[in-house]
């Protein structure tokens, strides 16, 4: 039988949309080139197996979402109490398929150098293309966070109707579960959550669940997911057309810029976690080097 990254292991992945995963409902689905076959009782318990793969399933229902792991030990889901706070909004926009590496994914999420480009007079426009300095961390050694964050941006929600400057923090819970936090329309002392939970099939194909927890009483659950799949949608073909498809670990590749702290956070992350899933070997780094987490490369590199 296949094997799973060691490193993937203990992790968990969104799966499903919750609400779509009844009581009695049965549902198949892949996870890291495995084949998961799922259900619900009618008493709302979980269970699962994947046929080719020796690892036990564990699931939890959690944010929303189903959620799988392979290991014998899964590390406790992530803490996020913002989800529950009263008033706010939570609302699934959907499970779309990506012919694109998880990875890139994810470092296209943390990327607001191509907002003015790629979602002109929404996230950003000319002459407002700069990306200001901002602290790119890692957190306890298992979380990326981006703070400090902010861009000018004509049309930043649904509710939209002038532009503004907006302030963002972004959180990686895990190499493939990125989130934001971003400056809240319906409400100036909070801040809303968008979702990008990535399921990897393959090292080259996933699954994008794009959910939003919002302060917004006003728009219509159709309007919001108009326009955060309207966005989603401009990245798409960019992220499927993107090579090399799997992310290199040598930074003589892809030689990051400044706008690009928190990718590099997230690369040399990547690249002492031992993670092999999704990952390019490049010019003088090999396997071995990649499992020993040398990270001197992206030392050398990282905006200051």
């Amino acid at each position: 039988m296949r094997s799973v990254d060691p490193v993937l292991q203990n992790e968990w992945f969104a799966i499903r949309n919750s609400a779509d995963l009844p009581p009695g409902g049965e549902f198949s689905t892949q996870l890291l080139e495995h084949t998961l076959v799922l259900k619900r009782d009618s008493d709302g318990t979980l269970a699962g197996h994947a046929p080719t793969c020796s690892l036990p399933v564990h699931l939890i229902d959690c944010y929303g979402h189903v959620w799988a792991s392979f290991g014998e030990a899964p590390h406790p889901i992530f803490a996020l109490p913002e989800f529950d706070q009263p008033g706010r909004r939570y609302l699934y926009m959907g499970a779309i398929g990506l012919h694109a590496n998880g990875l890139r994914a994810v470092e296209n999420f943390l990327d607001m150098a191509h907002f003015p480009y790629v979602h002109p007079d929404i996230l950003g426009a000319e002459p407002h293309t700069e990306v200001s300095d901002y602290k790119a961390e890692l957190r306890d050694g298992k979380e990326v966070w981006a703070l400090g964050c902010e861009f000018v941006q004509p049309r930043a929600a649904a509710t939209s109707t002038q532009a503004k400057r907006i302030d963002y923090v972004y959180r990686v819970a895990n190499a493939f579960t990125p989130m934001l936090y971003k400056t809240s329309e319906g409400r100036d002392d909070q801040m809303d959550l968008i979702f990008l939970f990535v399921q990897p099939l393959t090292p080259t194909q996933s699954i994008l669940h794009f959910a939003i927890a919002l302060f917004d009483d006003v728009s219509s659950d159709v309007d919001i997911t108009s326009f955060q799949q309207m966005i989603l949608g401009q990245d798409k073909p960019i992220l499927e057309n993107h090579h090399p498809q799997l992310v290199p670990v040598d930074l003589t590749s892809e030689v990051p810029a400044r706008a690009d702290a928190a990718s590099t956070v997230y690369r040399r992350w990547l690249r002492s976690s031992g993670l092999k899933f999704g990952l390019q070997a490049g010019p003088g780094i090999n396997a071995k080097s990649m499992i020993r987490g040398d990270a001197e490369v992206f030392a050398s590199s990282a905006p200051q």
